[in-house]
């Protein structure tokens, strides 16, 4: 089974969500993991490709947005809202959604904002995954 990590950032906004996301995704790329930033709609993931490109000036994240199935395990970092990939390292779940292959991840990030609902909304989540019998670990940012 996954490991699931929840973070819960000291922020309500979800800019920071997206910051957060981008930072984690540049993180593991570094490292040669493969990466899936699941999104909620094709908007959210329209503005994540914008942040990779300019979240940070000193460097390039290389990624494509993809929202069909296909062989995550053949890219560096994918950008979808698409919820029924194959195969990937890690998985950062922008979405309110269980990715329903959640076992074929090696890691899942779940990134919460310091807000009641989002807050409400991760626990039901967080009470899925376990019940699932992946690993879940909460962390305060």
């Amino acid at each position: 089974m996954s490991q699931v990590d929840f973070y819960i950032l000291p922020s309500q906004d979800e800019e920071a969500k997206h910051l957060f996301a981008c930072r984690l995704a540049e993180k593991a790329y570094k490292k040669n993991y493969n990466i899936i930033i699941q999104t909620k709609s094709n908007e959210t993931t329209q503005k994540i490709d914008d942040q990779l490109w300019s979240f940070r000036n000193d460097s390039f994240i290389p990624h494509e947005i993809i929202d069909n199935e296909i062989d995550a395990s053949k890219k560096s970092i994918i950008i979808s809202s698409y919820h029924q990939h194959q195969t990937s390292a890690i998985l950062i779940n922008l979405s309110n959604l269980i990715n329903k292959k959640s076992d074929r991840f090696e890691r899942i990030i779940e990134i919460v904002p310091n807000d009641n609902e989002a807050k409400k909304e991760a626990r039901v989540r967080f009470k899925q995954y376990r019940d699932m019998g992946h690993e879940v670990i909460s962390h305060i940012i």
